[in-house]
């Protein structure tokens, strides 16, 4: 037994170390997989393999050897996934408006993450970067194109050239960009270049004066091509050659198509004079006054001051254009951001002559021609520039010389009081600005930042009050508008048409503070109704009281009557200033709303002295009305919904022929005055009509005015709508005169037995009928069916009836 036990037991520990062997073996191999896919660059792979050995196999030393692996290629593989995300981030930052730039980031994005990123990494990126810089870059010289093409099309080759400046010197053109928009420059050059030879052609052809026009016309049309400099150059020719014969005392007059041609200038004049003009034109203003000394000497007399005059401009826009260029040099950080697109900024960084220098990013700069640069970026540059003196009002030179005379005149605007010792050449510059020939009397002035003449700065100040008491009128608390008003009139005509119009706005003001007045409010008219339907109700039981009171208020009348009559047309008026006016009893409520209309009605009367007419403070009360709208709230008791189909039914009724306007009317004044005392509108009937209008017509034909008919079985008012096909009971008011369906209604109201007719709180129907050639009325009450039948449900005699 024991030899089993130890037979058993070395087995057993002979097997467990054949296991041991095999673990790590199978460990091992793992590694070895590991290794070999990370060698091709297969780090997941990789990474699988290692993790699976250092769990399945922990105790191995090929298990440990393979965590620590594994560690290594998980931040490997944390390192690349956020490098490839650094990466599109960058090639996505809309702010990296260059390529160069997206390099630099790039480069150093990967430095960021060594062991995460590889060089294939960067290299797909910047092929991916390169194809939507070429895509976006494509996509804004066919832009470029399709405006430069514009241009062409109505003959304005600097405009054409200008654009494809502005493109060249963007920093977005990139690829198969660049030569597409050069082949758009040569487009334009060569356009303007026939252009430019069909003019020499024409000059040589029209006299002088006519040949000043087309060269003075072309000048904005050449304006940056090659062509511009002979063009200037010609007409500063020209322009002296006019200018003598001005000079020459008077001859008999020439028909212009009798005058000679413009003589052309001498060669070699217009060669350099060309040359400085071109140079000019780019904004090479020091190399244009170098060329305009190199031939002042050897100039015909006659163009000699012309062209002084000529070079002295030159020599002070080149002056402020060297004071810039040496501030750039001295001061560079006043220039750091500065835009050059909608969405690009850079740093100027350098300037010389002949062009500007900006930084764009890492590696990126863009060399722009001064011509290139915009009056807005050159006015911008000058700005940051800050130059005083000579230069700093010689800036207004070159913006004029730009034609660009509003930016001109802010930086005159600018140098007017602080260069007291160059006023006269400040003023002289705003003349030529503002086009004007002579200085106004008593100069210029500067008044809110903008230069103006004497008459302009008194207007301006005119204005500037009226503009001020009418702002005082209009936002005034209420009654405290008197003393701008006051003001105003002091002021003149002008001053009244102000008042009037503040006024006015102020009138209008008040529909806006009606809604801000607390118990007017959306949110709080719900219980100002509740409140006021409370109170209706209490002033309609006292005047229903009264009403229905047959010994206070008897019928036939008592001698009192006139009296009693008095007192219940106060109490029906009491209830209709709640029900029609609830903005009466507003105002009794809320005293802010008081104050409003007083002040509204004092501002009415003031327009109307004013020979104006605006919305009186009833207008304003009526607003109030309308919001409220007591006449259709019931407080749920469907009064006001049983009201609107009673309507519906009753013009049914109209439009059916079945009653009349005026019966219609008096239909409308019975059920308004009902409604308003608490009780249901009543429906129109067929039968009931019938009767009533049978009745109005008896009393004028036979002559007689009573409820008792004298024709045998017409006796009474049942008898009578019996016949007409009326099955209930009745009750009946008769008037007569020439009263309408509304005025009769309020006669009825001052007869006592008539007014609780009209009130009876059992009628569900009525007849209203008026003899057709006369002035008697009937109204025919009874009580049937509660609610109008629904539309399309008439009865079969209604159908029959419109049948034939």
């Amino acid at each position: 037994m024991i030899l089993l036990c130890i037979g058993v037991g070395a087995l057993m520990a002979i097997w467990l170390l054949g296991g041991g062997e095999d673990e790590g073996a199978a460990a091992r191999k793992l590694v070895a997989e590991g290794r070999a896919s990370a060698e091709q660059g297969n780090l997941p792979d990789a990474l699988k393999a290692y993790q699976s050995a250092a769990k399945n196999y922990p105790d191995t030393k090929a298990g440990q050897d393979a965590a620590r692996l594994g560690a290594q290629i998980k931040d490997r593989l944390d390192q690349r996934r956020a490098g490839l995300l650094a990466l599109q981030k960058v090639i996505s930052d809309p702010d990296l408006s260059v390529f160069a730039s997206v390099q630099v980031q790039l480069r150093r994005v990967a430095a960021q993450y060594p062991s995460g990123l590889e060089e294939d990494d960067v290299k797909r990126m910047l092929e991916e970067a390169r194809t939507l810089f070429e895509h976006r870059s494509i996509s804004y010289v066919n832009g470029v194109r399709s405006e430069a093409l514009a241009f062409l099309a109505v003959k304005s080759f600097g405009s054409a050239m200008d654009t494809v400046g502005r493109a060249e010197s963007s920093g977005r053109l990139f690829g198969a960009a660049k030569p597409a928009l050069q082949q758009m420059r040569d487009r334009v050059e060569l356009e303007a270049r026939r252009a430019y030879g069909d003019l020499l052609h024409a000059l040589k052809r029209i006299p002088a004066k006519q040949a000043m026009a087309r060269l003075e016309a072309s000048v904005g049309l050449f304006k940056g091509t090659v062509h511009e400099g002979e063009i200037r150059a010609r007409r500063a020719l020209l322009e002296s050659e006019l200018a003598r014969v001005d000079d020459v005392r008077i001859r008999p007059a020439t028909p212009e198509e009798e005058q000679a041609p413009a003589s052309a200038p001498p060669p070699r004049l217009l060669e350099v004079l060309a040359k400085a003009e071109g140079y000019a034109g780019r904004r090479r203003y020091a190399a244009a006054a170098a060329a305009y000394e190199e031939v002042l000497g050897q100039a015909p007399t006659q163009d000699r001051d012309r062209m002084q005059k000529r070079l002295g401009r030159l020599q002070a826009m080149a002056s402020c254009l060297d004071g810039l260029i040496e501030r750039i040099g001295q001061q560079p950080g006043a220039f750091r951001r500065f835009k050059i697109g909608s969405t690009v900024f850079g740093n100027v960084v350098d300037a010389t002559r002949d062009r500007v220098e900006i930084r764009l990013g890492p590696g990126a700069r863009v060399r722009w021609d001064w011509a290139r640069l915009s009056s807005e970026r050159l006015e911008r540059l000058l700005i940051r520039a800050g130059l005083t003196g000579e230069a700093g009002v010689e800036a207004a030179t070159v913006l004029l010389d730009m034609g660009d005379p509003p930016r001109a005149l802010k930086v005159l605007a600018d140098r007017f009081e602080r260069e007291p010792g160059l006023r006269s050449r400040v003023e002289e510059l705003i003349c030529e600005a503002r086009g004007m020939k002579t200085l106004p009397a008593g100069g210029f002035h500067l008044h809110d930042g903008r230069l103006m003449t004497g008459a302009e700065r008194d207007e301006a100040v005119l204005v500037a009050k009226l503009a001020k008491f009418g702002k005082l009128i209009i936002d005034a608390e209420p009654g405290q508008w008197s003393q701008p008003a006051d003001s105003l009139r002091a002021l003149g005509a002008r001053g009244d048409e102000q008042l009037q119009a503040a006024l006015t706005a102020r009138i209008g003001a008040f529909k806006e503070k009606l809604d801000n007045v607390r118990i007017l409010k959306r949110k709080n008219l719900g219980q100002l109704r509740a409140e006021m339907f409370a109170e209706l109700g209490e002033r309609r039981k006292v005047a229903l009281a009264l009403i229905f009171d047959k010994k206070k208020y008897p019928y036939p009348y008592a001698p009192n009557q006139k009296e009693v009559q008095a007192e219940v047309d106060g109490f029906v008026a009491r209830c209709a200033a709640i029900w029609e006016t609830p903005s009466a009893w507003v105002l009794e409520k809320e005293p802010a709303l008081k104050i409003l209309l007083d002040d509204a009605q004092s501002v009415a009367e003031a327009v109307a002295a004013l020979g104006g007419k605006v919305d009186a403070p009833a207008a304003l009360l009526k607003r109030i009305d309308e919001r409220i709208d007591m006449r259709h709230y019931d407080g749920g008791k469907s009064i006001v919904s049983h009201w609107k189909s009673v309507i519906e039914h009753n013009d049914a009724m109209l439009a059916d022929g079945i009653i009349s306007q005026p019966e219609r009317d008096c239909y409308s004044g019975t059920n308004q005055y009902r409604v308003m005392m608490g009780m249901k509108a009543v429906m129109a009937d067929e039968s009931l009509v019938k009767c009533a209008r049978g009745h109005s017509t008896e009393m004028l034909v036979k002559g007689y005015f009573s409820h008792t008919s004298p024709t045998p079985g017409r006796e009474s008012p049942g008898k009578r709508a019996r016949l007409a096909g009326w099955g209930g009971s009745v009750s009946e008011n008769i008037a007569r005169g020439r009263a309408d369906g509304f005025q009769v209604v309020r006669q009825w109201c001052h007869s006592s037995g008539h007014h609780r007719n009209i009130l009876g709180r059992r009628w569900t129907h009525l007849g209203a009928g008026k003899a057709e050639a006369g002035a008697f009325w009937t109204q025919n009450f009874g009580t049937g069916r509660s609610k109008p039948p629904k539309r399309g449900k008439e009865d079969p005699k209604r159908r029959r009836r419109k049948g034939k």
